[in-house]
């Protein structure tokens, strides 16, 4: 017969509390925790000198910035639109300036101005002996997927000025990928830095930057009121030929019809007054911006400028040791 197992709800609190385990059970764990001991040991030994070994080859890199104010570039009707719809507009343009500080033309001028192309530092910046052993392993790599065409022998067909501006864009291309623009808070200023192992190209970026974002905006400002002066010329003479003809006829048709005709007479001296007020207008903005366009205004101001830093940013020994040592024993973990 089946003998019935006893209700676990009926029994005491005692009796349903698994059994503590015995003294052998505690014994055998201790000497399993034992044997695994020099594992974590090895690892830990391991992961130690592999980020050490990442540290002392790496190159020390420096980090420097300058924060640009940025001054919105708006016409007079996006003056009135900004002034009905402040906030989404004003964000619009803030993000319009960025995009102009990040564009690949403001790279171009900063590769210019410090001949950041023909910089060794900058073009060939030394590597980690992982960075260098990557480097290496891809190159390899792409080279057994896509091999080199061997040259057909007729040589390069592009004149020395193509090949130098070839240079210039891929440093300007390498530029904008390694520089970095963020924005402070909600303000209009943004923080331009750049990361070197040497320290006055560190600071020497930013700063270049800068000021080649200041010259652009001038620059962008004395073509515009050039464009406008050029085409209000144009108009300021077409207006002056206009007034002068609706003034003669409204004169020969006074003297053609004497005191009869009220309602012509009017008609055509509002025509010659309007016309002549026009050309006044126009005169006057055009006398404006021409004053203006001498005296040039700037896009913003620098707030901050880059000085070369002293001390690295990176690499850090403690976070390379404690990366080394989490691998490795992750590592050994899993084998």
């Amino acid at each position: 017969m089946t003998q019935s197992l006893p209700n676990l709800r009926n029994l005491p609190i005692e009796a349903r509390v698994d059994p503590a385990p015995e003294e052998g059970d505690l014994h055998e764990l201790w000497l399993a925790v034992r044997r695994q001991s020099w594992v974590g040991g090895t690892c830990t030994c391991l992961g130690l000198v592999a980020g050490a070994l990442h540290y002392a080859t790496s190159p020390r890199e420096f980090e420097a910035g300058a924060s640009v104010m940025i001054e919105q570039r708006l016409s007079d009707l996006e003056q009135e639109l900004s002034a009905s719809l402040p906030l989404s507009r004003n964000d619009t343009a803030f993000q319009n300036e960025i995009q102009i500080l990040q564009s690949q033309h403001i790279a171009i001028e900063v590769v210019r101005a410090l001949d950041l192309h023909q910089n060794r530092d900058f073009m060939s910046p030394p590597q980690s002996a992982l960075g260098q052993f990557r480097g290496d392993a891809t190159r390899w790599v792409k080279g057994l997927i896509t091999p080199e065409v061997p040259s057909s022998g007729g040589g390069s067909t592009l004149s020395d000025a193509q090949r130098e501006e070839r240079r210039i864009v891929d440093a300007a291309t390498r530029l904008a990928m390694r520089t970095k623009f963020s924005r402070q808070g909600r303000s209009s200023t943004v923080w331009i830095s750049f990361t070197s192992h040497v320290p006055s190209l560190a600071a020497a970026i930013p700063n270049a930057y800068a000021e080649a974002y200041l010259a652009d905006g001038t620059r962008a400002n004395v073509e515009a009121s050039d464009r406008m002066t050029t085409w209000m010329r144009g108009r300021i003479e077409e207006l002056r030929v206009a007034a002068l003809e609706a003034a003669r006829e409204a004169e020969e048709f006074r003297a053609e019809t004497g005191a009869m005709d009220h309602q012509g007479r009017r008609e055509r001296d509002q025509r010659a007054e309007a016309l002549n007020e026009l050309f006044l207008t126009v005169q006057s903005r055009y006398q404006q911006l021409a004053l203006e366009s001498s005296f040039p205004v700037t896009t913003g101001r620098v707030l901050t400028l880059a000085v070369p830093p002293r001390r690295p940013a990176a690499p850090s020994a403690v976070l390379l040791l404690g990366a080394g040592l989490v691998l490795v024993m992750i590592v050994g973990r899993g084998s």
